[in-house]
């Protein structure tokens, strides 16, 4: 077909010693060479006019993802990466961008008044690679992709709304079915069986024009969009034929081996398979997990893909808060069924499994600290008697906790060494390794006094003070009594002198 053509030309384009010592030198440098860099370097150039958010995708290869914030020029991500792989930019002033890495790349970035200009750079160049459905897929084969689309499902793009979040602007636009098309049941089928084609053309042009495994990247990013259109068709006609298909064996192997199956297989089970399953009368939609766990097997028939979907219930019931209790009873579960060491050991590491079962019963604040440690709050207050206490409720999802934490260095330098007052920095995080990258990221790692909350949801003193919404500030005097539970936050000009005003005279 044509736009095979006009898709190779469009990707091509995108796209003084002794002589020991000097052997010794050599040697070094030839060590170096050969080191395997297998990582992305975030650099920002200029100052930060708003929080940047970095991340990856979850996938089943490497199910922690990445997640962090830059807040200063200062700051530098060193992201582990595949060889090729493709990161989202997020920032208030613009919609979310992707873009293609690979091992080594340095991305830079900096502002130019309200906007965000990325470059990638590295031995073969300097520009920014976007993945996107508009620029990846050549101009002829995306138009005729979007004039099949249109034929079942089309944006009205006159109306549209708008929304601005922490780290991104969102638009909304509306989406009309072609119904005249939909009813009829052939063209139902054919819609299947055009896009299923389509999906081995672009495979099989995107294999011939890449020798390396960027070729992964671009065929991931198709798999996504025949999902999202597939099911876009699906939502807005509620054919029987259309869901069925989204969870039959022939749709879930062509995601075999894909950085999208996670995702995917994720929206599968609560948006479409278990939608009735979802209660929404809450303040977010909740679903009952552990019956769909059971039921899973009636659903879906490959046990290999059973076990991931049972995978997705569990970070699902740590997402939705569930009682630490019932996670437990269905990990247990799952490792009598599965033997599979690496997610036992990495679910139990990011979300410190063994350690909550042990304080989970308890009503007092227990902490973990960055050595491994843990002590309770009355006894870290009782330790720092003497000192004025401010304490920092923070996670490393709270973009004004952590735009507030140059601030709060800032003064505690101030005050060190020369005044008795002590930071306690508390993360409510649910993700041990997102609070470890976070506290890197915010140069408070390797703070005495910087603590991972063990219990939240079970302890009395979270409970009592109402500790639901972050930043939340607090001071305790010098005997340990809480004399502000709303303390003015780091950025505040009064906060030496509230703090100081509480020491002993």
């Amino acid at each position: 077909m044509k736009f095979i053509y006009y898709l190779l030309v469009l990707l091509i384009l995108a796209v003084s010693c002794n002589n020991s010592e000097k052997k010794a030198s050599a040697a070094n440098l030839e060590s170096k060479k050969n080191e395997k860099i297998d990582f992305l370097t975030v650099i920002p150039k200029t100052e930060i006019k708003s929080p940047i958010l970095i991340t990856t995708e979850k996938n089943f290869n490497h199910l922690k993802g990445y997640k962090n914030i830059l807040h200063n020029k200062s700051d530098t991500l060193r992201i582990k990466i595949q060889p090729y792989q493709f990161i989202k930019v997020h920032n208030k002033y613009e919609y979310v961008d992707s873009l293609i890495v690979k091992q080594g790349d340095t991305l830079l970035l900096s502002f130019a008044k309200d906007t965000l200009i990325k470059e990638i750079q590295n031995k073969s160049k300097s520009f920014a690679e976007k993945l996107d459905y508009r620029t990846v897929i050549d101009t002829s084969f995306s138009n005729y992709l979007d004039a099949f689309i249109n034929n079942y499902y089309s944006f009205d793009h006159k109306n549209s709304v708008e929304f601005k979040m922490n780290f991104s602007k969102i638009r909304f636009y509306r989406a009309r079915a072609n119904k005249d098309i939909i009813k009829n049941e052939n063209q139902v089928a054919n819609f299947i069986t055009k896009y299923d084609s389509l999906l081995v053309e672009y495979k099989m042009e995107t294999n011939r024009i890449f020798g390396d495994s960027r070729k992964n990247v671009y065929q991931d990013l198709f798999l996504k969009k025949r999902f999202i259109d597939i099911s876009m068709v699906y939502r807005l006609t509620k054919k029987t034929k259309l869901k069925d298909y989204l969870s039959s064996d022939n749709f879930l192997n062509s995601l075999s081996n894909s950085t999208e199956q996670y995702s995917i297989l994720k929206t599968i089970l609560f948006d479409i398979i278990y939608l009735n399953k979802a209660d929404k009368s809450r303040s977010k939609t909740v679903y009952n997990i552990s019956e769909i766990y059971e039921d899973l097997p009636n659903k879906i028939s490959r046990n290999d893909l059973v076990k991931k979907s049972r995978i997705i219930c569990l970070e699902e019931m740590i997402e939705q808060g569930n009682p630490l209790d019932e996670v437990v009873q269905l990990f247990d579960k799952f490792n009598l069924e599965y033997s599979d060491s690496d997610f036992q050991n990495y679910f139990q590491t990011k979300h410190l499994i063994g350690l909550k079962k042990k304080y989970n019963s308890s009503t007092e604040l227990n902490l973990l600290d960055s050595n491994g440690q843990t002590i309770s709050f009355n006894d870290l207050k009782n330790n720092l008697k003497g000192n004025v206490i401010y304490v920092d409720f923070w996670a490393s999802w709270c973009a004004p906790c952590r735009k507030a934490m140059p601030a709060s260095k800032k003064t505690l330098n101030e005050l060190h060494g020369k005044e008795k007052v002590a930071f306690i920095y508390l993360s409510i995080d649910k993700d041990n390794e997102a609070w470890r990258n976070a506290s890197r990221v915010e140069g408070i790692e390797s703070h005495k006094h910087s603590y991972l909350i063990l219990n939240p949801d079970e302890s009395k003193f979270m409970h009592d003070l109402k500790v639901k919404e972050i930043p939340r500030y607090m001071i305790f005097d010098t005997n340990g009594k809480l004399v502000e539970d709303n303390a003015p936050g780091p950025t505040s000009k009064k906060i030496k002198e509230t703090l100081l005003k509480y020491k002993i005279k």
